[in-house]
């Protein structure tokens, strides 16, 4: 196996937990096509930026038990902000690692993906 082929397997490995079966059967898969290994990291970003189950359900239930003495409120937002955290962490692995996966002509395009202004120059 290849240098580049390890990195990228694990990568898909280190994604797997968050990310749907099919998203990851499509990187087993598929993920040595410059152009598909493109269009599953924009869309892992793109999935990982938004809050999943979990953090949603503890975000929700810590305001529907605000103002309660019995500290559920606090439980819950510890809850949410650890998945929070880790969520971010995943965000950050992702956003270090991909670009040295992709082919020089697609860095640019998760590039702009990640931070759409980032292509506009002054």
């Amino acid at each position: 196996m290849s240098e580049d082929a390890a990195a990228w397997t694990a990568l898909v490995e280190s994604l797997a937990p968050h990310m749907s079966p099919d998203w990851t059967k499509n990187a087993r898969e598929h993920g040595a096509q410059p152009w598909i290994r493109l269009v599953l990291v924009v869309d892992a970003h793109d999935f990982l930026c938004r809050p999943g189950a979990t953090e949603k359900i503890a975000m929700t239930m810590a305001d529907l038990s605000d103002g309660r003495d019995d500290g559920q409120s606090q439980g819950w937002k510890a809850i949410a902000d650890h998945t929070r955290d880790e969520r971010i962490g995943v965000i950050s692995k992702l956003v270090d690692e991909a670009p040295a996966l992709l082919n020089p002509e697609h860095q640019e395009f998760f590039e702009r993906s990640v931070e759409p202004s980032a292509h506009i120059r002054p």
